[in-house]
């Protein structure tokens, strides 16, 4: 028997089915591979027949937005608080004028002087002052709450905040009894060339209006 009827015939005739063979199986890994990295054969469930990954579900389009309420209340997509809404403020009125917030609470400044301030604590500087009186007059037969008041002032054309001083400082009470009058007492470090505009920033309640008065002190 001769060789070539030993390794069963032709080898090039060999060679080229193997070739076809091993083309076959690429070709088919190929379309296997495929498969898996697409998905197909997913079953109505999610799972791939062929243990390839479930079909992606769509968006819920209504769980994308965002309810009204929920995001007012939410921070903003920066991450900074979301802004809440501007306090409702009255038209500013003379130095010398009366303010009404609400029925039966009338608002003035008693007296606005020129001090020469004294520094008490670290921060605080000697020099130029104005001391604000601030009288609350109660003509309701409820007590009107002033537990939440803040004082400011500002002074010169761009309304620069003035520096809170600790002394001289008498708080009016958290709240004013029925025919009731209260003052307070609030001092701030204000240039003396700055005395010509003054802006006196009051807030009573957050239940009521911030209230401004507005001039020039003698």
């Amino acid at each position: 028997m001769t060789s070539e009827e030993t390794t069963g015939g032709d080898p090039s005739k060999n060679r080229k089915v193997w070739w076809l063979v091993g083309a076959v199986i690429v070709v088919v890994a190929l379309v296997v591979a495929i498969g898996l990295a697409t998905g197909w054969g997913a079953n109505s469930d999610g799972d791939s027949e062929r243990g390839g990954r479930p079909t992606p579900l769509a968006s819920d389009s209504s769980a994308a937005t965002p309810d009204p309420s929920e995001s007012e209340a939410s921070n903003s997509e920066d991450g900074a608080p979301a802004p809440s809404e501007p306090r409702q403020t009255s038209a500013p009125v003379p130095l010398d004028g009366t303010a009404e917030p609400a029925a039966g609470i009338r608002v003035t400044l008693a007296s606005i002087t020129a001090i020469e301030g004294q520094a008490s604590v670290p921060g605080e500087v000697d020099g130029p002052a104005l001391q604000v009186t601030v009288n609350v007059e109660n003509t309701n037969h409820e007590d009107a709450l002033t537990d939440t008041l803040i004082v400011n002032v500002y002074y010169g054309p761009d309304r620069t905040p003035a520096n809170i001083l600790v002394k001289p400082r008498r708080d009016l009470p958290l709240s004013v009894a029925p025919r009731e009058t209260a003052e307070g007492v609030y001092a701030f470090s204000v240039p003396a060339d700055a005395h010509g505009q003054i802006l006196v920033e009051l807030d009573l309640s957050l239940d009521l209006p911030v209230i401004l008065f507005e001039g020039a002190v003698a």
